[in-house]
């Protein structure tokens, strides 16, 4: 008589809403990747629209279908909202691409972060950004609550850095207003889309700037930023659950990407940040 093993179920959770990111595609092409070569698992796949409500909704919706872990909630507002609803119960959630400085911490043992936070990205930006800072060429596009580093006054003209945080719409609109000429463009996090990427021309560089974690395995082969983090994360959360455990901070686990340690307050401590194409020349 063969004996079946029950599938596994984990929540997936994303913005499925018409304002979707690139990431949203990133997000599903990974977990659909990942599904393909990982029998055994069972996803239940819901929106949170990218909001607190979203947030709390999508966690509710996956709870009540009985999920073991969950992986997503790339907006940090939906995050921080869900995040409590899953430690109520000792549900993981594997956050990919979360970067609020709030997320992992004291008492939330079973969040895990695999991307860097807020505050490394903005210190990694203020650093490349340095030089238009100090010349007085650096102008900011914020449509996001997360904060940009302090600028200098800027002036619009040749030699100007542009920098673009916020979604990938806000960052679409900033670059529909005329340019001047010279000006070169940043974007940052879901700002850099490869959509908006393939506007830039010698005229009117354009280029992305975000996390990318440093893995100790290179993975197999590129993927857009956040690939790699969701199919880790899913990895991750696939033990967790078959095991019947929730803790993640302070573990390490075998990854597709080698081995991933959680410090103490659930930050993969192989997070980082690059830029994705060679850094802009100051001139």
């Amino acid at each position: 008589m063969t004996t079946l093993t029950p599938a596994i179920p984990l929540g997936l959770a994303i913005d499925l809403s018409g304002t979707a990111s690139a990431h949203t595609r990133t997000f599903l092409h990974a977990t659909r990747a990942w599904a393909a070569g990982t029998p055994g698992a069972d996803l239940t796949l819901v929106s949170d629209d990218r909001s607190a409500d979203g947030g709390e909704r999508a966690a509710a919706e996956l709870l009540r279908r009985g999920v073991r872990g969950v992986v997503g909630h790339y907006s940090s507002r939906a995050a921080l909202a869900a995040l409590p609803l899953y430690g109520t119960v000792g549900v993981p959630l594997l956050l990919p691409a979360a970067t609020a400085d709030t997320l992992p911490g004291p008492g939330r043992a079973h969040v895990g972060r695999l991307c860097a936070s807020d505050a490394d990205l903005h210190s990694a930006l203020g650093d490349l950004t340095a030089p238009w800072r100090d010349a007085g060429r650096l102008a900011w596009h914020v449509g996001t609550s997360h904060a940009a580093p302090e600028a200098a006054p800027a002036r619009r003209g040749p030699g100007t850095l542009q920098v673009v945080l916020g979604s990938e719409a806000f960052a679409r609109e900033a670059l529909a207003r005329p340019a001047a000429p010279g000006e070169r463009w940043l974007l940052v996090d879901d700002a850099g889309s490869p959509a908006l990427l393939a506007l830039s021309t010698p005229a009117r560089p354009i280029q992305a700037f975000g996390n990318r974690s440093r893995w100790p395995v290179p993975p197999p082969r590129p993927e857009a930023m956040f690939y790699w983090e969701t199919w880790c994360a899913l990895d991750i959360a696939f033990q967790l659950a078959s095991r019947g455990r929730h803790r993640v901070a302070g573990q390490s686990f075998n990854t597709t990407c080698g081995v991933l340690t959680f410090g103490d307050t659930g930050q993969a401590e192989t997070a980082a940040h690059g830029v994705w194409e060679a850094p802009l020349p100051v001139g």
